[in-house]
């Protein structure tokens, strides 16, 4: 049930029926879950350090139409830092574009998934996956050194 005063669900849908992205408001933040065919991931939500989220943490978002198909913007922030999002629909899944502008050197950045089995978190432009028995980290590459805009794309599809 959704949290008094906190925005209304979004659902982010794939040209194939029933693949979709839906983001839910928690605490002050959207989660999102990604349900492709029978299979299905949530982002991590919970946060020890509320300055380096585990995964971005996206306050305002809305679905537009862009080239013709259904787009996710969406943007928030948590200590001095700022993060964008986007996602859109792929061929096979759905296609994660995330950036963040920090003002000093973070302790880190990237998203985080808990490994679900049937589906496969491909890194694209510059990213990296870190896979281990906690879950899938995807992070911005190269190591983070210094304050500036830092960025990490991956795609989920089904395995």
């Amino acid at each position: 049930m959704p949290e008094a005063n906190s925005p209304a669900p979004l659902l982010l849908t794939h040209p194939r029926e029933g693949d979709t992205v839906s983001f839910v408001w928690h605490g002050d933040r959207f989660v999102h879950t990604v349900r492709l065919g029978s299979f299905s991931v949530a982002s991590e939500s919970a946060d020890s350090d509320p300055t380096w989220p585990t995964s971005p943490p996206i306050q305002q978002l809305s679905i537009e139409t862009l080239g013709g198909h259904p787009v996710a913007l969406g943007v928030g922030g948590a200590g001095q830092s700022h993060w964008s999002l986007s996602v859109e629909p792929t061929t096979d899944g759905f296609l994660f574009d995330c950036a963040c502008r920090v003002k000093q050197q973070p302790g880190w950045l990237g998203s985080s998934y808990p490994t679900q089995p049937g589906l496969s978190i491909l890194a694209h432009d510059g990213s990296v996956i870190r896979q281990d028995e906690a879950g899938v980290r995807i992070e911005p590459s190269p190591v983070l050194s210094d304050a500036g805009t830092y960025r990490w794309k991956y795609e989920i599809r089904p395995s």
